[in-house]
């Protein structure tokens, strides 16, 4: 064998190794859904979030599709574009939101307090922690699509 071919056939073999220990190191990015259940207001918030890939200093970031049903309002549901910061902290992730638009005809963003979240990655199928925007906090649990909350 000559030494360029065995150099590409080395450098292939070392790609093949390192690619699946690096998407086996990130079990967060992807697809998630959520839900927190905010008994303090008396409101379910819901949601599917998409988690990028870390950036080399660990940040990341993210956007997702919240809404918000309320007992007392019914037949009524705010749903909200938003994306999002990531910042780790620890074992935690800190996730920082910014309401980008309405999806719910004649309800202003203004009327809506971003939902941010404090989570911690379970397994690389579930996350668990709080919710909370300006107002209020409330336990939060994210989930692939894949798999069915635990609560």
């Amino acid at each position: 064998m000559r030494a360029s071919t065995r150099r590409a056939v080395l450098a292939l073999a070392s790609v093949s190794i390192l690619l699946p220990a690096a998407s086996a190191q990130d079990a967060v990015s992807g697809a998630w859904s959520f839900r927190a259940d905010v008994r303090q207001k008396g409101c379910v918030l819901t949601g599917n979030m998409t988690i990028s890939q870390p950036a080399q200093n660990g940040t990341r970031t993210c956007s997702f599709v919240s809404r918000e049903t309320c007992e007392d309002i019914p037949d009524t549901s705010w749903q909200m574009d938003q994306t999002c910061k990531i910042t780790p902290q620890g074992d935690k992730m800190i996730i920082r939101s910014k309401v980008v638009r309405s999806l719910t005809p004649g309800y202003s963003i203004q009327n809506y307090l971003p939902d941010h979240f404090v989570v911690e990655p379970e397994s690389s199928s579930l996350m668990t922690g709080i919710w909370q925007d300006a107002n209020f906090a409330a336990p939060v649990e994210f989930w692939r699509d894949d798999s069915l909350p635990v609560s």
